[in-house]
């Protein structure tokens, strides 16, 4: 008897609709059975990377003027470099800075020089340096509101501790 009805499932309708959800199922899940596999296979995408090359030298990083300089063609303006500018409304003074410079003595105005660093910025690591102490490392720069590791990965290029 329980061969009978189900052959008899089989044979109607209500069985025909149970074995088309089946092939759905089935197909969602191979479906993302792939998608996963593409997901993991794809190559992974690189970082961009910001050149500043100063005006007033033909080697970048080598010496620069914080309000002159030019970007490499198609990178962003420096102060986009943490995504979002902190400078004020003032103008930044000219200072003369040998990239890379170190954030444990640097000024105000050498730290302002950096790209992505403003006034504020500044002086929040002039803060950390009073409160705090030294910096073993650029990745200290972690631990100050506003600087994130984008920010400080960004950064890398013309910061150090020693």
């Amino acid at each position: 008897m329980d061969e009978r009805k189900l052959k008899a499932d089989i044979a109607s309708p209500a069985g025909q609709n149970r074995h088309e959800v089946y092939v759905i199922i089935a197909a969602l899940i191979l479906g993302a059975v792939l998608v996963i596999y593409l997901a993991f296979s794809a190559p992974s995408l690189q970082p961009a990377v910001i050149h500043y090359v100063p005006e007033e030298s033909a080697a970048p990083l080598q010496g620069a003027v914080a309000s002159q300089g030019s970007i490499v063609a198609g990178q962003p303006d420096p102060s986009e470099v943490s995504g979002r500018s902190d400078t004020d409304e003032t103008e930044t003074p000219e200072v003369e800075v040998q990239f890379p410079i170190n954030i444990n003595t640097a000024t105000k105005e050498e730290l302002m020089a950096v790209p992505g660093i403003g006034a504020v910025k500044a002086q929040a690591i002039l803060d950390y340096r009073q409160e705090i102490g030294t910096f073993y490392g650029v990745d200290d720069l972690i631990n100050i509101r506003g600087f994130g590791e984008k920010t400080i990965e960004n950064m890398r290029a013309y910061i150090c501790s020693e």
